[in-house]
């Protein structure tokens, strides 16, 4: 079975090595979840999450801005609680 890419607290320490430091602020590679979350899913949820934001009941006021990403965060934990049949 192929190996799948996966976003690691090392890929994250690697882009610090390289001069990329985010801004102040919670991180989401802190939490509990010290497994690497499949690069598959982050992409899904960022998909589900995108979909809700357009297509939302008429007459909705329009969504706010998304300032960073631990507004997918709790998207990310529900892709990865589906179980597919």
């Amino acid at each position: 079975m192929e190996e799948q890419p996966t976003i690691s607290r090392q890929g994250a320490q690697r882009l610090r090595n390289r001069g990329y430091h985010p801004p102040a602020g919670p991180s989401l590679g802190g939490g509990s979840r010290s497994a690497a979350v499949p690069l598959a899913k982050v992409e899904n949820a960022f998909v589900l999450a995108a979909s809700r934001r357009i297509f939302r009941a008429p007459g909705s006021p329009p969504p706010g801005t998304i300032r960073s990403l631990a507004y997918f965060s709790a998207v990310i934990e529900e892709v990865l609680e589906l179980r597919h049949s």
